[in-house]
């Protein structure tokens, strides 16, 4: 699982996010093309907000172009 979130961290939750996205591309587990969680998905395994995780889905396009 590339999406690694930890609620004891002093970074706050929605920079774990995008930070666990943008390291698996980087890494090579995620390339072009590849289908990531629904928002929906997210939100739920992690305790996020839908619109949190939209905003930071968007911040990882804006860096990375993915």
């Amino acid at each position: 699982e590339y999406i690694q979130i930890a609620r004891t961290s002093p970074l706050p939750l929605y920079k774990q996010l995008e930070d666990s996205i943008v390291r698996a591309i980087g890494d090579g587990e995620l390339e072009a093309g590849d289908k990531l969680p629904t928002e929906e998905e997210l939100a739920d395994k992690f305790g996020l907000s839908r619109p949190v995780v939209d905003v930071q889905y968007e911040m990882v396009r804006m860096s990375t172009g993915f």
